[in-house]
């Protein structure tokens, strides 16, 4: 993502926006508002095609390759979310970004969707954030599809390009 589309998100931080970041979907996008944006990443607070709050999720900055602001979709689903008067998750600033979803997802105790993988070949880590260790390690209790316990997986949080935290 260039300076300019960074800076763009930051003064659009009431509007919803769309953002591109997956270049082997296309047709994939996230929408949502702007909580934070910078060098390593954005944090969006998401709204699902209904105009319901969704979670918040992180993407990249290497990925985002496209954002769509003020368009009818993007305008449809303000509205949509304000009339249904949905609360959005505000996130509290721990540093940069990344350190910031994954201090609120530790925090609010949310399972997450990592991804590790840019091409999204690989399975996504779901759990829960346990440990969050000075040299950038994560400890996840990993769940399965039914919800149950899985084991732990173990990643260095430079290896994530994006997170979802589920609401």
């Amino acid at each position: 993502m260039t300076e300019i589309m960074r800076d763009f998100l930051k003064t659009n931080k009431k509007n919803v926006v769309t953002i591109f970041s997956d270049k082997y979907n296309p047709e994939k996008c996230t929408v949502g508002y702007v909580q934070m944006s910078d060098c390593k990443g954005t944090i969006l607070s998401a709204i699902s095609p209904e105009g319901l709050y969704d979670g918040c999720v992180w993407r990249a900055d290497s990925l985002i390759y496209r954002i769509d602001i003020e368009g009818k979709y993007e305008r449809y689903l303000k509205e949509k979310n304000k009339a249904m008067a949905q609360r959005i998750a505000s996130v509290e600033i721990y540093g940069d970004s990344l350190k910031t979803i994954l201090k609120y997802a530790y925090k609010s105790k949310s399972i997450v969707d990592i991804s590790i993988d840019e091409s999204g070949m690989q399975e996504l880590v779901k759990g829960h954030i346990e440990t969050i260790h000075e040299d950038g390690t994560l400890v996840i209790k990993r769940t399965n599809q039914f919800e149950e316990d899985d084991g732990y997986c173990i990643i260095e949080q430079c290896d994530i390009v994006s997170l979802n935290c589920q609401a």
